[in-house]
């Protein structure tokens, strides 16, 4: 039986001019509540919505584990570890093309963990390439509707 907690692992992606991030492979559910969290903006009226620049960022935020960003004197700005406000200053402060770059990586990694997690839920459940619909009573019982073979209809 396979496990229903997710495994902590994660992956390095190469970014240009020899760049690099480590993000998760998957996201724990509390990770994901956390990210959905960050998605939403509070209006003035106190309704809350969605934020599309926000959630990019809620995103990034809950995928990076660490990277390679240095700042003007060449010392990398570590972010492994540190509390989520402090990721998100040092994203903040990015370069907006690193920063793009970033987001775009991440989101293609999403992607592709959402493809590779959609074989895995296959695989688990036991799924068979039968049709989604049940066959008519006519056809389970060997009748065809509409044949030559088929009974009149009395009217």
């Amino acid at each position: 039986m396979p496990s229903c907690f997710v495994r902590p692992t994660s992956r390095r992606l190469d970014l240009s001019q020899g760049h690099w991030i480590l993000v998760r492979d998957r996201l724990t559910a509390g990770d994901q509540r956390e990210m959905f969290k960050r998605y939403y903006v509070k209006d003035p009226d106190g309704t809350r919505r969605v934020d599309n620049f926000e959630s990019a960022v809620a995103m990034c935020l809950a995928y990076l584990v660490d990277w390679s960003m240095v700042d003007e004197t060449g010392e990398v700005i570590t972010i492994r570890d540190e509390p989520v406000d402090i990721v998100r200053s040092a994203l903040d402060h990015l370069e907006p093309d690193w920063y793009t770059e970033i987001k775009t990586a991440i989101e293609a990694h999403v992607a592709e963990m959402e493809v590779v997690r959609a074989e895995e839920k296959k695989v688990r459940s036991g799924a068979t390439t039968s049709s989604a619909t049940s066959p008519s009573p006519a056809a389970a019982t060997g009748g065809s509707s509409g044949s030559a073979s088929s009974t009149p209809m009395s009217t």
